[in-house]
């Protein structure tokens, strides 16, 4: 039997809200031009069993009482001074929660849960400023998920045509953040994922192109491993800004994984900043497009793999150069690391290495590696090729062999 309850001593107010915060945002006034601020709206439990209570006009308490539960929704926003909370049987419970009106939804207050939560509104979804999630799990979509298939545990999302913002903090306690199923993909504020020991999972999926100014991390807290930071989209990816993290625990722990796929360019910008713990592994493919990770703040600290054409490194820290794929120039620069290899590096004729090594040292000596152009600079640079090697202008302040 389905259980549906509303508390009948208190009448629901509807006020009419100005977009706080990040209402300055062009993605967001196309995602939600007249978002009303108010809990969600005429919840309807479609799959499993629980209880909808607005127990005050700013707040309603969800209550899951099966493994899983689906609910449609004519509207789901919440104010900047409200909060939702999902009480749901256990960490490994998962609920549902399903737009089928034609609104985008504006999330400005708080979004409690326990277990996983799915959000589903293929009109746009916007995590506002001053907006806080704080779940074991949680993924929004703009794709359709279908409820009887959710009930099975089978979650198929299909592809979805509008935007997903965040401009607040997001915190997966259990699992992973995943925003996925959207053209575009704009981060903000702060995607933070957690398990109890080691880092989490955070995917970010889109059509088109997503940006990152705020912070992603996935890292551990302790002693843990560090978790994954998956970013894939079939249109360019840029960092702008932001700042990502996948390392490992303060006390121990290796780092994390860090893939970024693109079918366009990937970049970033000076004040952005790239952190992967020791012994993490980083992947970077952006197909025929250009890969420019070169912001002073980097830390990759582990072994890297790129595909593109045009590719710039740069790290404070030393990293290993592992699989690759590169049709145009390479450049790879550290600023008191070691830059090493562990698979040869195959440059075109006529394309240049650039090898900025700082205050450290760039070591690439596999017998295998194609480098017909090399420019040095900075500190100790070795180089080894099985054809003829063409020095360019040149500064190396250390040993050049």
């Amino acid at each position: 039997m389905l259980i549906k309850k509303y508390s009948n001593s208190l009448s629901k107010t509807i006020a009419a809200a100005t977009k706080k915060g990040a209402a300055a945002c062009l993605a967001l006034c196309l995602l939600s031009p007249t978002a009303a601020e108010a809990t969600p709206q005429n919840g309807n439990i479609v799959g499993g069993q629980g209880v909808i209570e607005q127990t005050s006009p700013v707040d309603m308490k969800i209550t899951q009482t099966t493994a899983r539960m689906a609910i449609d929704w004519n509207a789901f926003d919440i104010g900047a001074n409200e909060k939702v909370t999902f009480l749901q049987p256990g960490s490994d419970s998962a609920v549902l929660n399903r737009v089928t009106g034609g609104g985008a939804s504006l999330i400005a207050g708080k979004l409690n849960a326990n277990g996983s939560i799915y959000f589903v509104n293929p009109n746009g979804i916007n995590f506002a400023a001053g907006s806080a999630v704080e779940a074991g799990s949680m993924l929004a979509t703009t794709g359709n998920v279908d409820p009887l298939n959710f009930m099975q545990g089978l979650v198929n999302i299909g592809a979805g045509n509008s935007i997903i913002v965040n401009s607040g903090a997001i915190t997966a306690n259990n699992g992973s953040v995943q925003l996925i199923g959207a053209t575009e993909i704009q981060n903000n504020g702060t995607i933070m994922s957690r398990t109890v020991a080691d880092g989490g999972v955070v995917i970010l999926s889109a059509s088109n192109i997503i940006s990152n100014s705020g912070k992603i991390d996935a890292s551990a807290t302790s002693k843990g491993k560090g978790g994954s930071v998956i970013i894939t989209s079939d249109g360019v990816v840029n960092l702008s800004n932001g700042s990502i993290y996948a390392n490992g625990g303060i006390v121990s722990g290796a780092g994390g994984n860090l893939s970024i796929t693109a079918k366009g360019n990937i970049s970033q910008s000076a004040d952005s900043g790239i952190f992967l713990g020791k012994g993490g592994t980083g992947s970077f493919d952006a197909g025929t497009g250009d890969v420019v990770l070169n912001s002073k703040n980097n830390s990759f600290d582990g072994t890297i793999k790129i595909t593109g054409n045009n590719v710039d490194l740069f790290s404070k820290t030393g990293y290993v150069i592992g699989t690759n794929k590169i049709s145009g120039n390479l450049t790879l620069g550290t600023e008191m690391g070691a830059v090493t290899q562990n698979t040869a590096i195959l440059l075109k004729t006529g394309k240049t290495a650039t090898l900025n090594a700082g205050k450290g040292s760039i070591s690439l000596i596999e017998p295998r590696n194609k480098l017909s152009k090399i420019i040095a600079n900075g500190g100790n640079v070795a180089v080894r090729s099985d054809s003829t090697i063409n020095m360019g202008a040149s500064n190396v302040t250390g040993q050049l062999s």
